[in-house]
């Protein structure tokens, strides 16, 4: 190998572990990601998504009411991660949304319990 081929193959490697380093950092020290979480929902009081369990005939169809939640993992309380939260509000941070059920944001496989008239 020349004296060229070398530094070049030296210079890959750094940047690659520079690379490593930051993404490790971010993710793994710092918790810099969002968590895309369900939460429990009223749906006597907000607009809920459910499993849409009309086109399966299972009985296993879970159709328990929920709210989507998006919210930075460093400061999102235990109780997310463990699906167990029940009314979690964002606390006006810039960090975490809630994403209530609308004809807009519905998935395959999902249904309102209640269809929001006004925009969320």
């Amino acid at each position: 190998m020349n004296k060229e081929t070398k530094f070049f193959l030296l210079f890959i490697i750094f940047v690659t572990l520079v690379v490593v380093i930051h993404r490790y950092d971010e993710y793994i020290i710092n918790r810099n990601f969002i968590l895309d979480v369900d939460s429990a929902c009223d749906p006597t009081s907000e607009s809920c998504f459910v499993a849409d369990c009309s086109p399966i005939d299972d009985s296993t169809c879970d159709d328990t009411p929920y709210k989507k939640v998006k919210i930075l993992d460093s400061v999102a309380p235990k109780c997310l991660e463990e699906h167990s939260c029940s009314n979690f509000l964002c606390s006006n941070n810039n960090n975490c949304s809630v994403i209530y059920c609308s004809k807009n944001n519905l998935n395959s496989g999902e249904k309102c319990t209640e269809l929001l008239t006004q925009k969320n």
